[in-house]
Formats: C-alpha cells, sequence, structure tokens
C-alpha cells in the first residue's frame, strides 16, 4: 500500500480497470474495493457514472470530477488481476 498510515477497514476509490487483450482491450472507469492491507478485492459490474442530485452541498460537481481525474491519473488496473 502506497500510504504513511496503515487503514484498518476495506475502502474504494475510482480506477480505470483495462479489459481484453491486444486489439480487444478496453477500459473504463469503475469503483474498484481494497482489503484495508491495500490488496485488490474486487470492481462494480457497470462503470462509475458521473453525477450529483440538486440536494447535493454546493461543489459536488466539482469533487465528483476530482474523483475521476485522480482515477485517470493513476496506472489501469488490469481485469484480470482481480482474478487471482
Amino acid at each position: 500500500m502506497n500510504q504513511a498510515y496503515s487503514r484498518r477497514h476495506a475502502y474504494w476509490n475510482l480506477r480505470v480497470i483495462e479489459f481484453g487483450s491486444g486489439e480487444d482491450t478496453w477500459s473504463a472507469v469503475h469503483e474498484v474495493h481494497y482489503e484495508a492491507d491495500g490488496s485488490l478485492k474486487g470492481y462494480s459490474a457497470n462503470p462509475a457514472m458521473l453525477m450529483w442530485t440538486a440536494d447535493d452541498e454546493p461543489g459536488a460537481p466539482q469533487r465528483c470530477l476530482a474523483k475521476f481525474q485522480r482515477a485517470l491519473a493513476e496506472p489501469a488496473i488490469k481485469a484480470a488481476e482481480f482474478e487471482r
């Protein structure tokens, strides 16, 4: 895990998942779930959506977009890594 402290609970974030191989490769942003030790646990069945509601506090769209930007800044995770 690439953090100065250890976590005590499982967690999630958005990450790019790469599917397929060769010319049949595609990528999408998904919610990725981790164990407390940082090992991969799973990912959402459907890609993540950039959305918010009228009830959300001001700045919600920018915070949501920032999560996607962080996902794009990290290396992609190959879907096969979840099959281990």
